[in-house]
């Protein structure tokens, strides 16, 4: 079972919804979400080495997440795990979708 960090915080009505559709087509898609914390887009160094340490610890195949700045995803991305973001960026790479 592909294990999916799951960093989508609903803090309106609109990302409750994306929440809940997220975690039904997980659960028919076979996907173990596990909920992750995000660090802040102004978060930097240590907090975001441990944000990527701990995606290792967990074993994630992907990240979902949202309000990443374009230095994070990257980091992200060079760490090996893929990333779905719901936020636009201008930012490409084969494993950001």
């Amino acid at each position: 079972m592909l294990r999916v960090g799951f960093g989508l915080v609903p803090g309106d009505p609109f990302w409750v919804l994306v929440r809940e559709a997220v975690q039904q087509r997980a659960e028919m898609l076979g996907l173990l979400l596990i909920p992750v914390t995000v660090p802040d887009m102004r978060a930097t160094g240590d907090a975001y080495w441990r944000f990527l340490e701990d995606l290792k610890a967990q074993e994630v195949g992907a990240l979902i997440g949202h309000v990443l700045s374009e230095s994070h995803l990257r980091a992200v991305i060079n760490a090996g795990v893929p990333i779905i973001c719901s936020e636009d960026t201008a930012l490409t790479h084969p494993r950001l979708v």
